[in-house]
């Protein structure tokens, strides 16, 4: 005789099982989707902030502290716009409203306790980063220093770039107060966190927006401790942070100087190739030895692209040339197609005072001629247009050698897979690259 057996029930434990899995899914993909999303809108921020640290570090070079104070300044507003809808941090937000990631009150306690325990959901977390250029202590949320890329010790060392809690890293050393105004590289941190080693809401140090609470995984089996030095999923929440850090990397490529745009200064226009222009250049074994950093010079261009000059102190005179440029120049590019003096140029006056970029090149006796191996800066002081002993025109720029510059705009840092920015730009004393920033981590 058969007998049915009694199945009741085993249908309702068989959803029950399977309705833990989807929650434990649900928390999964929600949840941590959600700490996923927020720290990519933080890492904008940071990666905005600590390109404009480092690009505006020279923005006064008569008085480093103030220089330092303006980019601080400069790369706290840069991580506001991007959160900023119209990008003007003086009108309200508008119709939609973007932020470092959503607030979200649940109801528990310690995350925002909202009446009655339900879900309300709040504007976005609009951060405003702490300038720390008091101290410029390394938990801050802005701070100048030095990046290692590799373990002296071990290059291969995976945990290298990893920052802890305490926010101390091993590839990034702060630099001092005093120092801090002219590192060569800046770290920008934001975090959204509960502040358990009391590192993340120092007034003018550091800032911290609440934690992501958990949604789905309020449902689940996670583990809770009443200790309030343990750390807590239901009451503590997600922390999330993002850090990003630029370093200042010889520039290969930079455009013309322009109308309130610093560049390779403009010395000629060619009356016989339209378009181009004639930049001022150093030879590079000149710009070395007998151009002093810091040190005022004068040199004469002339009109067949020659250059000859007096530097200060009781070096030789300056060898350069005023070479043909379309628009961009680039490290390791021909910079001249034909002999000095086949063309004849136009000396120009205007725009030739301040703070400029010039190339510097490796001569030839064959064509090209010449090959660009870098850029550096100098201030020109004074610019005469005049003439020669032949009666041919000349310009006089007198002006000084400056040390490495950050260039603020139209340089780039960034090389090509194929340019050995390395064997082009070796370090040198006397070489003072011109600078630009690069993200790095």
């Amino acid at each position: 005789m058969s007998r049915t057996r009694d199945q009741g029930g085993f249908l309702l434990l068989q959803v029950a099982f399977f309705l833990l899995v989807l929650m434990g899914l649900a928390a999964l993909v929600i949840d941590m989707g959600i700490a996923r999303a927020t720290q990519g809108f933080m890492q904008s921020s940071a990666d905005a902030a600590s390109l404009d640290g480092l690009r505006y570090r020279d923005v006064n070079l008569e008085d480093r502290a103030d220089s330092d104070l303006q980019r601080r300044m400069l790369a706290s507003r840069a991580a506001s716009l991007v959160h900023d809808e119209d990008l003007d941090l003086d009108t309200a937000p508008q119709a939609y409203l973007l932020g470092a990631g959503p607030q979200i009150e649940t109801g528990v306690g310690g995350i925002d306790d909202p009446a009655g325990g339900l879900l309300v959901g709040r504007d976005p977390y609009l951060p405003g980063l702490a300038l720390n250029e008091v101290e410029n202590a390394v938990h801050g949320d802005l701070v100048a220093g030095e990046f290692l890329a590799l373990d002296p010790a071990a290059p291969g060392n995976p945990n290298w770039h990893q920052e802890p809690g305490s926010y101390v890293r091993q590839d990034f050393q702060a630099s001092s107060a005093a120092d801090a105004p002219q590192a060569n590289a800046f770290l920008a941190r934001l975090r959204r966190s509960n502040d358990t080693l009391g590192l993340d809401r120092l007034a003018g140090v550091s800032t911290a927006g609440p934690t992501l609470p958990f949604l789905f995984g309020l449902g689940s089996g996670v583990l809770s401790s009443e200790r309030p030095d343990l750390y807590d999923p239901r009451r503590d929440g997600i922390t999330v942070r993002a850090t990003a850090i630029a370093d200042a990397r010889p520039v290969v490529a930079a455009g013309l100087a322009r109308d309130g745009i610093l560049g390779v200064a403009q010395v000629a226009l060619e009356n016989t190739i339209p378009g181009q222009t004639r930049v001022l250049s150093f030879d590079d074994v000149s710009w070395r030895t007998d151009l002093l950093t810091g040190g005022l010079f004068e040199v004469v261009v002339f009109a067949d692209g020659s250059i000859s000059g007096t530097p200060a102190g009781p070096s030789p005179a300056a060898a350069g040339m005023a070479q043909p440029a379309a628009g961009l120049l680039r490290v390791g590019a021909s910079a001249l197609s034909a002999p000095r003096g086949a063309v004849t140029p136009a000396l120009i006056f205007g725009g030739l005072e301040g703070v400029l970029y010039t190339a510097l090149y490796v001569p030839s006796a064959a064509p090209p001629f010449a090959t660009l191996t870098g850029f550096g800066a100098v201030r020109i002081d004074s610019a005469l247009l005049g003439t020669d002993t032949a009666g041919q025109p000349s310009l006089t720029l007198s002006g000084v050698k400056l040390e490495s510059l950050i260039a603020p705009e139209n340089a780039s840092a960034i090389a090509t897979l194929a340019l050995d920015v390395a064997a082009l730009q070796p370090v040198a004393v006397g070489r003072e690259p011109l600078l630009a920033p690069v993200l790095v981590r």
